[in-house]
Formats: structure tokens, C-alpha cells, sequence
């Protein structure tokens, strides 16, 4: 249906530990990521699903391809 189209997105979902894995870890911890992260949350529904909207509409993202967007509350940029 794109290539018919000519335009669409493809836009996949992982989690944060696809870009960097978590020591010693084989599963999430509330205080784990609530004390790295410097927004101090889980990310919630709305927070991905805005990233999705960004990265599918193509006025806004159209020439934004192959990317890695986290939406992390700054979990990469913290380095820690």
C-alpha cells in the first residue's frame, strides 16, 4: 500500500534497552529507572505515542529516516 501510495512510515518500538543495556538486570525495577532517569518517571502511553505521531506525519518528519528517537526522559543523555 506505500509503494502504491508513494509515502508512508514504518516506526518500531523498543524498549530503551535496545540502546543500552541494563548491568546485572533481566527485568525493569520502579526505582531503577526512576532514580537514572532525570525526569524521575516511566514514560507514560502519551509520551510514546506523541513520538510516533511526530515520526509519521510527513510535514513535520518527512525527511527525518533511519533514526534511533529515544523517548527516554533523558535516560542516554544521562550517561550514569
Amino acid at each position: 500500500m506505500m509503494l502504491e501510495a508513494g509515502t508512508g512510515s514504518i516506526v518500531n518500538v523498543a524498549s530503551i534497552a535496545a540502546l543500552a543495556g541494563i548491568a546485572d538486570r533481566v527485568a525493569y525495577s520502579d526505582r531503577d529507572v526512576t532514580e537514572r532517569v532525570p525526569q524521575a518517571r516511566f514514560a507514560t502511553p502519551a509520551d510514546v505515542a506523541a513520538a510516533i505521531v511526530f515520526l509519521a506525519d510527513p510535514t513535520r518528519s518527512g525527511y527525518v529516516n533511519g533514526v534511533a528517537l529515544p523517548v527516554d526522559g533523558g535516560w542516554m543523555a544521562d550517561a550514569g
